[in-house]
């Protein structure tokens, strides 16, 4: 059977990383929620922390946020074998996040600094974009996820935070923003 995208599964990510430049920050932790279409259930979900190698590139702004600490850190994989383990659970999946530039600049960069081709489809969505059509003519004038989360009525991420909760909270953000309120529309009408 050939998947279209509208029967494909949408692999949810959300990395933590020691700072905000592919390439030159690192991944520090991968969260995964792999959903179905059209109901967004949860097939699977998938945590990875990662070690870091140049915590000199670590910014007080990431470590804030993301809490890092080497003690939490001290079993964490390799980069290379968490990015095995993700990419084996997305096979053919559409790669989301809440904002897919950031999220998807860090992993295609460790896919080609590893030489891993991915197994994701080329697709890419956003809850940022899907709440920018949801919501442009509300007067809503944020769409950060913990804003979305608030204004939606879902749980947030903690803090500080981690990626499988970002990529719960996306999860979360997406079903309420694809929810029966935006009524779906028949094509053969």
């Amino acid at each position: 059977m050939t998947l279209n995208i509208w029967n494909r599964p949408i692999a949810i990510t959300d990395v933590e990383t020691t700072g905000l430049v592919p390439g030159y920050h690192e991944i520090i932790e991968i969260g995964l929620v792999l959903v179905n279409q059209p109901e967004l259930d949860i097939i699977t979900t998938f945590s990875a922390k990662v070690r870091p190698y140049d915590l000199d590139r670590l910014s007080p702004e990431a470590q804030k946020v993301n809490g890092f600490n080497e003690e939490e850190w001290k079993n964490a994989l390799e980069l290379e074998d968490a990015m095995y383990a993700y990419n084996s659970l997305v096979r053919n999946a559409m790669f989301a996040a809440h904002n897919v530039v950031f999220d998807w600049g860090f992993m295609a960069s460790a896919y080609e600094e590893l030489d891993i081709r991915p197994t994701l489809d080329y697709h890419r969505l956003d809850t940022l974009t899907l709440a920018w059509s949801r919501l442009r003519y509300t007067g809503q004038t944020k769409i950060g996820l913990g804003y979305l989360c608030d204004l939606l009525g879902v749980e947030r991420e903690n803090d500080p935070h981690r990626a499988l909760g970002g990529a719960l909270a996306v999860h979360r953000v997406m079903k309420k923003l694809m929810g029966d309120e935006y009524a779906r529309t028949d094509s053969s009408n």
